[in-house]
């Protein structure tokens, strides 16, 4: 989720708390072997394992794939903190922070409500 978050913008998310995400990251990369898969369509990155450990390879294999293709900076994690959904952005300069309008809505709406309490506190 941090990474996500990383990706979105999400200040909290920089610094100790995404090394920290990366270094665990990398631990759980070197537990989980992939193995290259070469045909006439291309090349593809399968789990070595079974069961859980295999699925957990797949969805690092599906990652690897992303970021080869240029877009694993476009999978992120929603700004709006009840919510953390993970979504691709599919904006021209992408540059969304929220899964929806919806949320957007929300964590505006929670803003301004939080600027007039700090102003009326004054």
């Amino acid at each position: 989720m941090t990474l996500l978050l990383a990706h979105s913008g999400e200040a909290g998310s920089l610094g100790e708390p995404l090394a920290e995400a990366e270094s665990y990251l990398q631990r759980v990369a070197s537990r989980y072997p992939l193995t290259s898969v070469i045909g006439a369509e291309g090349v593809t990155l399968r789990a070595g394992q079974t069961g859980v450990p295999g699925v957990l390879a797949s969805v690092l294999a599906g990652i690897t794939e992303l970021a080869q293709s240029g877009a694993w900076p476009r999978v992120k994690a929603c700004r709006n903190p009840p919510c953390h959904f993970g979504f691709f952005d599919r904006t021209r300069n992408s540059s969304a922070g929220f899964c929806s309008p919806g949320c957007a809505s929300q964590a505006s709406m929670r803003g301004y409500r939080q600027r007039k309490k700090n102003a009326a506190a004054r």
